[in-house]
């Protein structure tokens, strides 16, 4: 083992100069930024922001935002050929003579068109009329996107899931548009029953 003068002179003269420890320290601290960027504490705003009591009435503000960008294209859509041959068909005098109707020109599933047929006893026989029920089911799958991605991931991930479908071009596009706001509706709640039931 060495005297301790002879390590003491060994270290001094090993020592690095300042520039090299300038540079390894900030490459340090650039290595701990990197490493810390996803494993930041969530700050105390943003915990009470994802807090249960008001997630309520985020997941309704986007909903709201939903109609917001929805609603204009009532003005605009029009109804396509396949809408205009169940528009017809509504006018038929019974509930079972509409479904034999429909049956012969269309090939999709009941669903809508009992739902349709059901919303224009309700709400009359008109085209706003006709498209208001798929822009109901339009606004609707927000909360239901919410539940899926909370159930998914967090609600952090609802909410951010939620936001998207709301303000996304092609669902806003087919919010009003036949069958299509419904067939998302029902396949984003079997998507939500089959991820609940793997937990």
């Amino acid at each position: 083992k060495r005297p301790y003068f002879v390590q003491r002179r060994l270290a001094r003269h090993h020592r690095p100069n300042a520039r090299y420890r300038k540079q390894y320290w900030s490459r340090a601290r650039r290595s701990a930024r990197r490493n810390t960027l996803f494993t930041r504490p969530v700050s105390a705003s943003a915990i009470a922001l994802l807090s249960k009591g008001r997630i309520p009435i985020i997941v309704a503000a986007l909903a709201v935002l939903a109609t917001a960008f929805r609603l204009p294209t009532l003005a605009h859509a029009g109804i396509w050929r396949d809408e205009a041959n169940v528009y017809v068909e509504l006018g038929a005098s019974s509930f079972g003579g509409f479904l034999q109707r429909v049956a012969a020109i269309d090939y999709h599933p009941p669903l809508y068109f009992i739902l349709e047929y059901l919303w224009s006893r309700a709400a009359g026989v008109g085209e706003i009329a006709f498209q208001l029920l798929p822009l109901a089911f339009s606004i609707a799958t927000v909360p239901v996107v919410y539940l899926l991605g909370k159930a998914a991931g967090s609600r952090a991930a609802g909410l951010l899931a939620a936001g998207l479908f709301a303000i996304a071009p092609i669902a806003i596009t087919y919010s009003t548009d036949y069958l299509y706001s419904v067939a998302i509706f029902t396949n984003a709640l079997l998507a939500l029953q089959v991820t609940v039931g793997r937990k």
